[in-house]
Formats: C-alpha cells, sequence, structure tokens
C-alpha cells in the first residue's frame, strides 16, 4: 500500500481454516431387549423392539437431519428431524413390531444418518407351545384297589404360549408297603 507520500505499510493477514461442515456420528446400537432376543409372539399378539443410540455432530457446523431405522430392508421408523450444533449430541430410540408375520431368525437392524450407518442384529426365537407339567404333588392318601384317588397338585405351564385349559394326566405306579 502506498501513501501520499510514498511511505509504505504493512498489515497482518490471519488465515483460518473454515469450520469443518455437520457430521452426524451414532454409537453403537443398544437394543430393548439388551440382549437381542425376541421370543414370536403368540398369533395375533406384538412384542416391542426398542433400537438406541446416540447421536453426535461431530462437526462445527449446525445441521438438521432425520434417523431412519431399517429392518432387513424396509423403513420401519424414523425421527422428526434433530438440529444439533457442533458438538452436541441428542439420545435417540427408535421402535420396530416383532408380530407373528415376522420371520423366525436373524433380523438385521440398521440405525443410519446421512453420514453414517450402525447395524446390529435382533433374533426371534420360536416360542415353545404350551406344556403343562406337575411341579408338586400333596395331600395324597393311601388308596385300595378300586377306591377314588384325590390329591392336590401344583400345574405349571413350562412352555412359551398361554394356555387358556389344558388336561394334565397323573399316572399312578404301584408300589409295596
Amino acid at each position: 500500500v502506498q501513501s501520499a507520500d510514498d511511505a509504505t505499510a504493512t498489515q497482518t493477514v490471519s488465515i483460518i481454516e473454515p469450520p469443518e461442515e455437520a457430521t452426524f456420528d451414532l454409537s453403537a446400537v443398544e437394543t430393548d431387549p439388551a440382549d437381542g432376543e425376541v421370543l414370536e409372539p403368540p398369533t395375533g399378539e406384538n412384542t416391542t423392539v426398542t433400537v438406541n443410540t446416540t447421536v453426535e455432530n461431530v462437526g462445527d457446523q449446525s445441521d438438521t437431519q432425520s434417523i431412519e431405522l431399517v429392518v432387513g430392508d424396509d423403513i420401519e421408523n424414523r425421527t422428526d428431524d434433530i438440529e444439533l450444533d457442533g458438538g452436541e449430541t441428542s439420545d435417540v430410540s427408535l421402535d420396530f413390531t416383532v408380530d407373528d408375520e415376522t420371520p423366525i431368525g436373524d433380523l438385521d437392524v440398521e440405525l443410519r444418518s446421512e453420514n453414517q450407518t450402525v447395524t446390529d442384529t435382533v433374533t426371534v426365537t420360536e416360542a415353545a407351545p404350551a406344556e403343562l407339567a406337575i411341579v408338586d404333588i400333596f395331600d395324597v392318601e393311601s388308596v385300595s384297589a378300586g377306591d377314588t384317588l384325590t390329591a392336590n397338585v401344583t400345574v405349571e405351564n413350562v412352555g412359551d404360549r398361554d394356555l387358556e385349559n389344558g388336561t394334565v394326566a397323573l399316572d399312578m405306579v404301584e408300589t409295596s408297603a
């Protein structure tokens, strides 16, 4: 720069890096139930699985994104738009439903932002049928041939399915006194 009297002046100029673009990173996926095991629900009933993550904007700029929950190839749920400033975090929980149409076996579960996808597996286990078992017999009295036996028993459903009513057979073995 020249002045009127031909003197020169200097000025220091600082060059700064532009702010980093917003990037929404997702922490590892956690499911509820925590072990990722879901028992096949009875016909006509549903089981809800919750998928959790923490979203962090690791950039410097603010941004708005939604997070999608993908199960298999289908988008099952998504958040409303989440606005995060640089360095800010938000906890996200999204649900999906396991019903009697859901296939038995492993389901690939993904949470997606515009910048990242994290995955987990949820296993749908086939439910065992209802099964009644005698777990205790008490108040049994001696009985002679041809007499009626009266006994109190405790019966438990040891299967996975509900049972409205059922029959339990009590097999008697003859013993010598």
